[in-house]
């Protein structure tokens, strides 16, 4: 019997697909991982890839160029442009601190109490990967992200009434982004 989008799939279903030769396992939202090779140290490195709670994945806006000619158009592809990432980190107190790595990374580019502005290779992350993980934690899926560095943060906010964790959201640029093929 073909699936339609109302049918209910069982669990047996997903885990005996295709005869026990593999399952069909859905992508669980908090089965992923954030590794950044930041203009630092590799301990800021590990506070920002324990911090990430919620990330957007990238997403691809291609421009459409009209070609017009007598009574009709066309449309053909323009230039791809790198839309922003936005992370949610949970922010973590002391030393070491979420707040200090996004600090130490954010004046790289801008300095607020001095006004300089810095030099690209001196704030830019050559490499990031937003990788996805199967439910044992095995990375199934990566976007390699090339040139990353933070152009908005929001250090989050406070409220007398709440006893929740805080956190802060620091949204990213970055040249490019693809897909790198992970063997499985």
């Amino acid at each position: 019997m073909p699936l339609n989008e109302n049918a209910v799939v069982s669990a047996g279903w997903i885990a005996n697909a295709d005869n026990n030769k593999r399952s069909y396992e859905p992508q669980r939202k908090n089965q992923f991982r954030l590794e950044v090779s930041l203009p630092g140290s590799p301990q800021s490195e590990e506070i920002l890839a324990r911090s990430a709670r919620v990330v957007s994945w990238p997403e691809f806006n291609i421009s459409v160029i009209p070609v017009e000619f007598v009574n009709e158009i066309r449309h053909v592809a323009g230039r791809h442009e790198q839309a922003p990432i936005e992370i949610t980190l949970l922010d973590f107190i002391g030393q070491d601190s979420t707040e200090s790595v996004l600090w130490n990374w954010i004046t790289k580019v801008y300095n607020p109490e001095t006004g300089e502005m810095g030099y690209a290779n001196e704030y830019t992350a050559p490499v990031g990967d937003l990788q996805k993980l199967d439910p044992h934690g095995i990375v199934h899926s990566t976007w390699r992200l090339v040139n990353v560095w933070p152009f908005k943060w929001k250090t989050g906010e406070g409220d007398m009434g709440a006893a929740e964790k805080s956190l802060t959201s620091v949204t990213f640029q970055c040249d490019k982004f693809y897909r790198v093929e992970v063997n499985s």
